[in-house]
């Protein structure tokens, strides 16, 4: 193969990942791939021998539920809002209520990435104010965001505001003013002259596609493995021991 071949970019069916490495991190290199390359890509075809241009675009994002809450940057089961296509959910209270809980069946108002890179933005606000902890804590339980991405800086952040309001500076209380001014230009210097939008999920910004409608339900773990091999399994044991054995006992002739 000449020289000018092997320069050219080569068509890939899809782009592997290594299992030590989250989702989200990877897609920080993924999205340019698709974003600076809108206008095409001149490459090799080895099989015909002949140049070809590629137009890459984003059709949809796989993966398992874990993984797709964090390509949405989105907080878990554990949220008032948990799922990462809609605002269904609520207060505990609530959902607890025959209303709450038909609603938990609907979906509810539709997640927007725009909506939710704001909400992220607003958590590095409460980064830099007192009680940032608890706020960012409150933020994520409430609006069921959570970024995985730029979650180091935040919490560096957050830990030095912690330090500066427990010691102050020598003898002298540091007043409110000077601590978010501090911790603001940490903030600065942990993002290395970067923007912050840079620093955060940018599958968020991806153009073409919106990461919380187009990231397909996991069949297997959520209808299969999830609400039949649970509601199977309680109906076997309500059943009673016995028929369990004999369920076992078939299972295993099977």
């Amino acid at each position: 193969m000449t020289a000018r071949c092997t320069s050219h970019l080569f068509a890939l069916g899809h782009i592997p990942q290594s299992p030590l490495f989250s989702k989200t991190p990877c897609s920080h290199h993924q999205t340019p791939l698709v974003c600076d390359t809108a206008s095409g890509i001149i490459t090799w075809d080895c099989w015909d021998q002949e140049e070809v241009m590629l137009v890459p675009y984003a059709l949809f994002l796989g993966g398992d539920n874990p993984m797709q809450a964090e390509e949405c940057s989105q907080g878990g089961l554990n949220c008032n809002y948990y799922c990462r296509t809609c605002h269904a959910g609520g207060l505990k209270e609530y959902k607890e209520l025959e209303a709450g809980y038909c609603s938990l069946f609907k979906p509810g108002i539709p997640r927007t990435p725009g909506g939710t890179l704001q909400e992220i933005k607003n958590q590095f606000e409460m980064a830099v104010l007192s009680g940032a902890s608890m706020k960012i804590q409150a933020s994520v339980s409430s609006t069921g965001v959570h970024d995985s991405l730029s979650l180091s800086i935040l919490n560096m952040v957050v830990e030095m505001g912690k330090r500066l309001h427990k010691q102050g500076s020598g003898n002298r209380v540091l007043q409110e003013s000077e601590i978010k001014a501090m911790l603001e230009k940490e903030l600065t210097e942990l993002l290395g002259g970067k923007d912050l939008d840079d620093m955060l999920n940018p599958l968020l910004g991806m153009e073409g596609i919106n990461i919380h409608m187009d990231t397909p339900t996991e069949i297997l773990h959520t209808i299969l493995l999830g609400i039949v091999k649970y509601f199977w399994g309680q109906t076997v044991v309500g059943a009673g021991m016995p028929l369990l054995g004999e369920m076992r006992r078939v299972e295993r002739l099977g």
